[in-house]
């Protein structure tokens, strides 16, 4: 069911043709890895303290912490810092998408004018968003009860079978080598 939610791991394929690995980067990337696994478990903990058992059924809930968090009142809306932090992450985790979808339609009409292209799928972000609102329930569902085994196989399999490639670089080497 949360399997949507926890997809978004394919977003970086497209930026590891340009990685140059460098000694020690896999330490580094793991560290970040888990230091993102750590803050995730201390927001849950935080999430279902303060929410306890209403938490499955809130969206957007950390905007809406002060409301059922009194204290708030008392010591200010500190959590105004953390929705607009949550806001500047959003935006970029939306533009990236839309970023690709521009790139590749750009490619793939081999042309290297994107305005227009650009313009075109940010007015189809814009409709299917303002339709997705009015039917948020039946896609929620649709993407939380059937549409996971898609999300594990973009997300999943397909990253996982990309490791078996070889690379046209790595092909040229071991000819010249053997």
């Amino acid at each position: 069911y949360t399997t949507p939610h926890f997809s978004d791991v394919v977003l970086l394929l497209p930026l590891l043709g340009n990685l140059r690995y460098k000694k020690g980067d896999g330490t580094k990337i793991a560290i970040g890895y888990g230091a993102g696994a750590l803050f995730t478990l201390l927001f849950f903990g935080v999430f279902y303290g303060l929410y306890s058992t209403i938490a499955p059924r809130e969206h957007y809930a950390f905007s809406k912490i002060a409301q059922y968090f009194p204290v708030l009142s008392v010591i200010g809306r500190i959590d105004l810092v953390f929705v607009y932090m949550l806001s500047i992450v959003l935006f970029f985790f939306t533009c990236i998408p839309m970023q690709y979808a521009v790139d590749l339609t750009a490619r793939l009409f081999k042309t290297p004018r994107k305005t227009w292209i650009a313009a075109a799928v940010n007015l189809a972000a814009f409709l299917f968003v303002l339709f997705c609102n009015k039917y948020y329930n039946a896609f929620y569902a649709f993407f939380g009860n059937i549409a996971p085994p898609i999300f594990w196989l973009i997300a999943d399999l397909i990253p996982l079978a990309l490791l078996f490639l070889k690379d046209e670089k790595t092909n040229q080497k071991e000819k010249h080598h053997a």
